[in-house]
This record gives C-alpha cells, sequence and structure tokens, in this order.
C-alpha cells in the first residue's frame, strides 16, 4: 500500500518537475540556494532580488512563483507577484506548483527538496533524472 502511494507521489512530483523543465517557464524563488537546488533539476530559475532588480525579460513565459511554506516565504511571494504584475504584464503566473512539490516530498524549502525526492523515487522504485550531474 505504502509503495503505491510512493509511486503516485513520485509520478506526480515527475510530471510536476517536467512542467517546471518546459523552456517557455522559469521559476522564481527566494535566493541562490534555491535556485541551485532548481539548476539540479533541470529547471530555469531566478531570485527574487534578480527579479525586483528588473534585470530579466520574462515575455511569453510562466512565471511559476515558489518561496519557501513559511512567514518569510509568504512575504516574498507577495513582493513577486506584485513585480510581475506591475513590471511583466502578460507573463502568466502561478503559485500551485512548486508547494505542491514541497508538500509531496514533505518539505517546507525549496533548497531541502533534493534528498526527499531521491529517497521518494527509490521507494517508488523510479529515477529522477539530473538534467546536470545523471541520475540520483
Amino acid at each position: 500500500m505504502q509503495r503505491n502511494k510512493d509511486q503516485a507521489n513520485a509520478r506526480q512530483f515527475m510530471h510536476l518537475l517536467e512542467v517546471l523543465r518546459d523552456k517557455r517557464s522559469t521559476t522564481v524563488s527566494e535566493g541562490n540556494h534555491d535556485t541551485s537546488t532548481w539548476s539540479d533539476f533541470g529547471v530555469e530559475s531566478i531570485t527574487l532580488s534578480k527579479l525586483l532588480a528588473n534585470g530579466i525579460d520574462l515575455s511569453g513565459k510562466v512565471a511559476y512563483v515558489g518561496m519557501d511554506l513559511d512567514r518569510g516565504g509568504e512575504e516574498k511571494e507577495r513582493k513577486a507577484l506584485i513585480c510581475l504584475r506591475e513590471r511583466h504584464p502578460g507573463t502568466r503566473i502561478n503559485t500551485t506548483v512548486v508547494p505542491r512539490m514541497l508538500r509531496i516530498v514533505g518539505v517546507r524549502c525549496v533548497e531541502e527538496m533534493r534528498k526527499p525526492a531521491a529517497d521518494l523515487m527509490r521507494r517508488a522504485e523510479l529515477e529522477i533524472e539530473d538534467r546536470t550531474r545523471g541520475v540520483f
């Protein structure tokens, strides 16, 4: 029974990861540790500070806003949403994918996601492709 649940969670995690890997998307996260984690998963990511500095072009992209699941993350998400709406009109915004991924692997912070995601895949007997370092 647990293995079936792990497999379902692993498949859902992998599906969401593929959504984020789409070349027409960018993930907005809190800081460099988070962007490093996303890079390990093969996901393009920018920091909130880079977004706020207005040094990026998001035209035609979907912005996946994914902050940590804590009070600080809520405030940073609010800032990111305001910036995206004011400076990047027409950019589609999604705030649900990253929190779903964090909940699936049972963590509250993006930078803590690597090991629990790999453990979930092992329990489900699936492999998660790491686009920069091989396979977990």
